[in-house]
């Protein structure tokens, strides 16, 4: 028996195959490719025993009385009938009623606001028959999941930000995290070279996103950073996601947190026509101290308003520890999968190759970290140490699948600090890639148990046993 039966021209097959595919994961799903005989006959068959209707409103659909006649059919026998429309024209006036979400610009992308919208709008129909599945990508196979964006910030690294982007463009490190903060023109640092740099980045095909700011606010105690120098200075360059404005007052309740939080994605978005991305901060008491436990709540409440492409948390703000934070990842993760679609998770200020496979395990899916140009990695053991002791290190050049990495350790006469900020690169670039590949093949505990030193990982799944599934 079907739950779904989907009503459309012939000549928009291709959108509803892409619909059928994007649906078939969680509900049963029906429409004419699958005829088997009298044509009528099956498609009548199939809309009586439906639990819902799709139709797909188009310029082509007005003009098909075979399509025509399965709405009114749908109707006669009481199945629920919900709509997608794929382009301007308007609706013959005897459907107006029906209520329908735009797909104008839908190119199959999963995390398509309005996709998501028509996934609940059906679940209230229809409960789904299983979770969400993970998702392989965002803004369609633009950014891969999981991915992490190497950050770059003017506050206690060890390079120029000028210089820290031009190093992730020579390496061709796919995707940065830049701070709109750092656009301002201050003494400290080449703005200029800064956003050349960034744009050149961009030309040759690197994803950027475009963070608030207010990790360097608060870290320089700069009181006149404010959203209007933040929406002045996000013209400054190309990017390809953005995180709002995150100021708020964290003392409200639940609702009225929420509500402060979608109003500054609304306020953003009207500067751009990126996607802008809601920052979740952990409510506090009187006292300044967070509220662990009211997070994974405000979290579900805003996703429900929004379906953003990634929802941002703090990771300082998940808890007191490594496993309080994977707890509430699992909490969170949990009551985002009772919606009827699949909400990746960022992690903010998370580059820790230890501790991203085991958030990835409890359910995030995006990280970023300033860990690269803070400090050297020992391939070997996964672990971070001081940026100065790379020489304990060197020997892993040979390890280096990049001949840009092996050139700049091996050669006399490169800056100490190039020979470790490639080492990290090079490791960073298989790490995701040998990361991303597990979580697919839903093989994280064989990456975790092959790539982490066994008293870590030991210790860590006994202490969260019954908790993170690996």
């Amino acid at each position: 028996m079907a739950d779904i039966f989907i009503a459309y021209s012939n000549k928009n097959e291709t959108i509803a195959k892409k619909l059928h595919d994007c649906l078939v994961h969680q509900w049963n799903v029906v429409y004419d490719y699958y005829t088997v005989g009298d044509f009528t006959e099956f498609i009548e068959n199939e809309i009586k025993i439906s639990k819902c209707l799709i139709a797909i409103f188009s310029e082509q659909s007005k003009e098909s009385q075979i399509f025509r006649n399965e709405l009114l059919f749908a109707q006669d026998c009481g199945i629920p009938v919900l709509g997608i429309k794929i382009d301007e024209s308007k609706i013959s006036l005897i459907f107006r009623s029906i209520s329908y979400c735009e797909f104008i610009d839908w190119d199959g992308d999963l995390t398509y606001p309005e996709l998501n919208k028509l996934r609940a709008r059906i679940s209230k129909v229809i409960s789904p028959k299983s979770p969400p599945q993970r998702l392989k990508h965002v803004i369609s196979d633009k950014i891969p999941l999981p991915i992490l964006f190497q950050s770059v910030s003017s506050f206690e690294t060890q390079l120029p930000t000028h210089e820290a982007v031009e190093a992730l463009d020579i390496f061709k490190f796919p995707s940065i995290l830049v701070s709109a903060y750092d656009l301002e023109e201050r003494e400290e640092y080449n703005q200029k070279e800064f956003i050349e740099n960034i744009v050149t980045y961009k030309e040759t095909g690197g994803v950027i996103l475009l963070d608030s700011g207010s990790y360097e606010k608060h870290r320089n105690n700069n009181k006149s950073w404010c959203r209007e120098k933040f929406h002045n200075l996000i013209k400054s360059i190309p990017f390809d996601l953005m995180f709002c404005f995150d100021e708020y007052d964290l003392k409200q309740d639940i609702p009225e947190l929420a509500a402060e939080i979608i109003d500054s994605v609304v306020t953003d978005q009207q500067k751009t026509s990126v996607p802008v991305l809601p920052i979740i901060h952990a409510r506090t008491n009187i006292d300044g101290e967070y509220i662990f436990d009211s997070l994974p709540e405000l979290v579900l409440e805003v996703t429900k308003r929004l379906s953003p492409p990634l929802i941002a948390i703090p990771e300082r703000e998940l808890g007191d520890g490594l496993q309080e934070r994977i707890k509430n990842i699992v909490k969170i993760r949990a009551l985002l999968n009772t919606l009827a679609y699949y909400q990746p998770i960022h992690i903010l200020g998370t580059g820790d190759p230890i501790v991203i496979p085991f958030f990835i395990t409890a359910g995030a899916d995006s990280f970023d970290g300033l860990e690269w140009c803070r400090k050297v990695v020992d391939r070997d053991q996964h672990r971070l140490h001081h940026f100065h002791h790379f020489d304990l290190f060197s020997y892993q050049a040979e390890y280096a699948d990049s001949s840009v990495t092996r050139d700049a350790i091996n050669q006399e006469g490169v800056k100490f600090i190039a020979k470790v900020i490639f080492h990290n690169l090079d490791f960073y670039t298989d790490f995701m890639a040998k990361l991303r590949k597990s979580t697919t093949n839903g093989s994280i505990r064989g990456f975790i148990t092959e790539n982490l030193p066994k008293p870590i990982w030991s210790e860590l799944m006994n202490k969260l046993n019954g908790i993170l599934k690996i």
